[in-house]
């Protein structure tokens, strides 16, 4: 059983396509604003403020992945078995360099379950200092290299 049906338009799917990472967009700048966090941490705890965050992205990221409209056209599709496996291999590096990128600054505290484990326990949240080890030494943002790594290195990329 179908849903929601895919449309057969072009420039409508690239129309819709792009209001979905608009709403990808929105939702991480408003979330992100100062005004925000004030009016959330009026209703909210502070300590849950992280972790509504992430919950918040992944939410939208599950609607604009249901909803996201494909378009006719392939980019590039390799065609050795060497390049694939190569392609792959990046693809594979792109995530581990992402998941390692998260332990560089504070994977506990990047999801906002630090912040919330000190709150659950009486305990006073204080921000880990930032620190420019390994990855941030030559990557102004290691994740998003990482993710950017992943989403292009695929043997067969469509429009």
């Amino acid at each position: 059983m179908t849903v929601y049906q895919h449309t057969t338009h072009s420039t409508a799917a690239v129309i819709i396509n792009g209001l979905l990472v608009c709403l990808f967009g929105l939702q991480h700048s408003i979330m992100a604003r100062p005004f925000f966090k004030r009016a959330f941490n009026a209703w909210f705890t502070p300590a849950s403020e992280r972790s509504t965050y992430v919950w918040s992205s992944g939410v939208t990221l599950m609607i604009i992945l249901a909803l996201w409209q494909p378009v006719e056209g392939t980019l590039w599709q390799a065609q050795s078995l060497l390049s694939q496996v190569a392609l792959w291999s990046l693809f594979a590096l792109g995530g581990g360099y992402l998941f390692a990128a998260t332990f560089s600054i504070n994977h506990w505290d990047l999801f906002g379950l630090r912040q919330m484990w000190f709150a659950i326990n009486d305990r006073e949240y204080v921000s880990p200092e930032f620190k420019e080890n390994w990855m941030y030494r030559y990557s102004r943002h290691p994740i998003m290299l990482g993710a950017l790594i992943g989403m292009w290195c695929v043997p067969e990329m469509t429009a």
